[in-house]
């Protein structure tokens, strides 16, 4: 497990659900991939959720939801992490699965779940429940994005921003308020997050092997004065 984009943030994604699943792991991961921090077990407990077959939800619920945890909307899904709406009819590309899947509702209840082909949009196959997990590292509500954008505000008051500087940052609100673009904006990270967590938090009688202590130390030491300068 690597932290990085793409499929390795899936990969890694994935790694912590089945660690909040206390399935038994063996992870292998880097320096950088242990100490990053991450938002507490409790957000991505909540973040983790089930469809199933009969389930009442509203739609634009469900889509806000999907927002809030990542996934793009987009007007024909090409892949994972992309959501769309035509009616009553919302398709999901969940992350973990093969398909996307297509969620058909009558009112607020799901009628069906099946999965379809992005050539064809045809339905294949019927399912009773589908697992949507997140696909960012990146998780908060609106209530957190305005404390978070009051802390932001806060800390620069003591700079004096140019004003390339301040539309930056403006865009990047725009974003980080609209769950956008938001492997870009890790740098906020800790005005969204008072807790130290890491991967580490999210296994119970854990055990932590270092393959090369002398050259984890090193490494340790240099991301540290990377920091610092």
């Amino acid at each position: 497990m690597i932290a990085a984009t793409g499929d390795f943030l899936f990969e890694r994604i994935q790694t912590i659900y089945s660690l909040l699943q206390n399935e038994k792991r063996i992870v292998v991961t880097n320096l950088h991939g242990l100490i990053k921090y991450e938002f507490p077990k409790s957000v991505w407990e909540y973040s983790v959720f089930s469809l199933r077959k009969g389930t009442n939800i509203e739609i634009s619920d469900l889509l806000d939801r999907l927002v809030k945890i990542g996934y793009e909307p987009v007007y024909t899904i090409t892949k994972t992490g992309e959501f769309s709406r035509r009616g009553s009819i919302v398709d999901i590309f969940p992350l973990g699965y093969d398909k996307p899947i297509r969620l058909d509702f009558f009112g607020d209840e799901i009628e069906t779940i099946k999965y379809f082909n992005m050539e064809t949009q045809r339905s294949v196959e019927e399912i009773i429940s589908v697992n949507i997990l997140p696909v960012t590292e990146f998780i908060y509500n609106d209530i957190e994005f305005k404390e978070a954008k009051r802390k932001i505000f806060n800390y620069l008051d003591s700079y004096k921003l140019s004003t390339l500087e301040e539309e930056m940052i403006n865009k990047d609100l725009f974003s980080l308020e609209n769950h956008q673009n938001l492997l870009g904006l890790s740098r906020y990270f800790e005005f969204f997050n008072n807790e130290i967590t890491t991967i580490l938090d999210f296994a119970e009688n854990k055990k932590v092997y270092f393959i090369d202590p002398v050259k984890s130390k090193e490494a340790y030491d240099h991301l540290i004065l990377d920091l610092n300068e």
